[in-house]
């Protein structure tokens, strides 16, 4: 409860300082990503490595969301959000057991906290890189799966053992296109990189992302 408490808390310290700031910019995201394999092993339980190498697979997934913008400098800028992120595994070598497909789904709420520096002349299509820090607050697993000699993909919704809060690093690089006087488009590569594992047991997932992010950003 305590951790749900302190992310009720970062949301509502989030919102007010977005209706405080009459400077702040307000705009909405979306990323599509590749997501890396997830699981690996403590030195105890090492074997485990070679068999998930052999079974699992990387996925594609998503996040979206609404984030704040403050101009802090002429180049320098701070962006905190309030989102969802999806990053999915796939498990191959299943079929022994009567199953052929099989894939979850990691499914968070996400809180990034990002500062991006702009350079370049051209007042109208900035370079920019980011770095940043990214929240995730753990929602469930989604797992889809098949039979054998089935058509029909069923689905279940697991919690897991999992940690609620995890957190990640996050860095990207883009181009910020000025379309008029209050409307911003924004596009870029980024990396996102979980630096706490799901769980603490003897096998870790730490996700690791790379993809394309669009961000639309109106002024006040």
């Amino acid at each position: 409860m305590k951790k749900v408490g302190s992310l009720i808390f970062f949301v509502v310290v989030l919102y007010v300082q977005i209706n405080a700031q009459k400077s702040i910019a307000i705009g909405a995201y979306f990323s599509s990503s590749y997501t890396s394999r997830l699981t690996s092993s403590s030195e105890e339980l090492s074997w485990l490595n070679t068999d998930m190498n052999n079974i699992s697979r990387a996925g594609f997934g998503y996040s979206l969301g609404v984030f704040g913008e403050e101009k802090i400098s002429q180049k320098l800028s701070l962006r905190a959000g309030l989102g969802y992120s999806s990053m999915d595994e796939n498990i191959d070598s299943l079929s022994a057991v009567g199953i052929d497909l099989f894939k979850s789904s990691y499914r968070f709420i996400e809180l990034p906290v990002v500062v991006s520096y702009s350079f370049g002349a051209n007042k109208y299509v900035r370079p920019y890189v980011s770095f940043g820090y990214v929240l995730n607050y753990y929602i469930n697993n989604r797992i889809t799966y098949s039979y054998a000699g089935s058509n029909n993909e069923e689905t279940r919704l697991l919690k897991n053992d999992f940690n609620a809060v995890n957190h990640a690093l996050r860095v990207s690089f883009g181009y910020d296109f000025v379309l008029d006087k209050k409307w911003n488009l924004r596009t870029e590569c980024f990396a996102n990189s979980f630096v706490s594992s799901l769980t603490n047991q003897g096998i870790t997932r730490r996700p690791f992302a790379f993809g394309v992010s669009l961000n639309l950003r109106k002024s006040k």
